[in-house]
């Protein structure tokens, strides 16, 4: 019959509605465990196991990072970095990343470095841009020694020094390359003076990594003069 009301056993999820295998998470969560609180927000952003809502994740990724827990902070500032689950705000996501890199976050260094290069929710500063990406780089990030090593190269922020840019390996090289330009948008995004000087870029590097990272650096400068790619919109791409 039309008027018939629907079986309970049938009724749709509510939303966010964790399955039995994030019920324990979620109780930690909303027990005030920091680590569950990272996690479940993080199931939540990714729709992993959950109902994806992002809404919801940046609720709990805030929950976290009040308990000083460096990857909620991150993540929370990457949050506002692109306006997910909240509404975008470029100074609140310096403001988070520098809470982070403070406490020796190298990830949100390298972050917070991009925003100074940029001049994006802070004023532009190449100088503490190339501070940054020093202190990331000690720390082991790879895109930050490569970012690192095009500063002493192109005098960016720091007096030019070949001897001073940070050895990269092949594969620390190549590892770079590949997260850094496998977008090309997304490159040029966060590393607009780079594609600027692509030429540069590859002189300096073919001193530091071999032939298979110089390849890849000499196809991806060939495709950004041919797709004029040097003039992107100064925007972070996670």
């Amino acid at each position: 019959p039309g008027d018939a009301k629907r079986p309970v056993g049938n009724a749709p999820p509510s939303a966010a509605a964790p399955v039995p295998a994030h019920v324990e998470l979620r109780r930690a969560a909303e027990n005030g465990d920091a680590t569950a609180q990272l996690n479940f927000g993080l199931a939540l952003q990714r729709g992993d196991g959950v109902q994806k809502d992002e809404q919801a994740a940046a609720f709990w990724l805030e929950k976290s990072a009040a308990q000083t827990n460096i990857q909620a902070i991150r993540a929370l500032a990457n949050c506002f970095d692109r306006g997910s689950g909240v509404e975008r705000d470029a100074k609140r996501a310096v403001a988070l990343w520098q809470q982070a890199a403070d406490l020796g976050d190298a990830a949100s260094m390298y972050n917070l470095a991009n925003c100074f290069n940029q001049g994006r929710g802070v004023e532009k500063d190449a100088t503490k841009a190339a501070a940054l990406w020093q202190r990331a780089a000690e720390l082991g990030d790879a895109e930050a020694q490569w970012n690192l090593s095009i500063c002493y190269s192109t005098a960016r922020g720091v007096q030019k020094d070949e001897a001073q840019a940070p050895a990269i390996n092949p594969l620390q090289a190549v590892s770079a390359a590949s997260a850094t330009y496998s977008d090309m948008r997304g490159f040029c995004e966060r590393q607009a003076d780079a594609c600027a000087v692509g030429g540069q870029v590859a002189a300096a590097l073919g001193h530091r990594a071999q032939e298979g990272a110089r390849t890849l650096v000499d196809f991806i400068s060939q495709q950004m003069s041919e797709s004029g790619a040097g003039k992107a919109d100064h925007q972070n791409a996670d």
